[in-house]
């Protein structure tokens, strides 16, 4: 089984969907049916879906896609900047070499960490939207 495989069980596993609750959410989200054995071939074959489908995948379980295939170890669906993302991934890497115990404490206060910033981030864009709009019907009433 490879990356997106295992990422893929191992997050539908974690939110206890079954095999066919997980492929409804997809089949809802996509203009396609997705059917259990095609989530059974991703999970356990090895076969991967087309990048659309991917997309969806990474919507329905909250996650970036660079995180599915592989190309990132950091789960969260947050933009950073390239040496930010190179920076998160050096220390998921330097933290599977510690104990369990303090490896897990650390790997949620950076994934706490994480999801704050990405809490940030949304707040900043909807801050932009209200300010922009503002402007608009400032703008439109002169």
């Amino acid at each position: 089984m490879g990356v997106f495989g295992t990422r893929l069980r191992q997050l539908r596993l974690e939110r206890r969907w079954k095999m066919k609750d997980f492929s409804e959410k997809v089949s809802e989200l996509s203009d396609s049916t997705f059917t259990v054995n095609s989530l059974s071939n991703w999970e356990l074959k090895g076969t991967e879906p087309p990048y659309d489908i991917l997309a969806v995948i990474s919507k329905v379980l909250d996650v970036s896609t660079d995180y599915l295939i592989g190309a990132s170890d950091n789960p969260l669906n947050i933009s950073i900047s390239d040496e930010q993302q190179e920076r998160c991934n050096q220390l998921y890497e330097q933290l599977s070499n510690l104990p369990t115990i303090k490896q897990d404490k650390l790997k949620f206060e950076l994934d706490a960490y994480l999801n704050f910033f990405n809490y940030k981030e949304k707040q900043l864009h909807m801050d932009f939207e209200t300010f922009a709009n503002y402007l608009q019907n400032e703008i439109k009433n002169s």
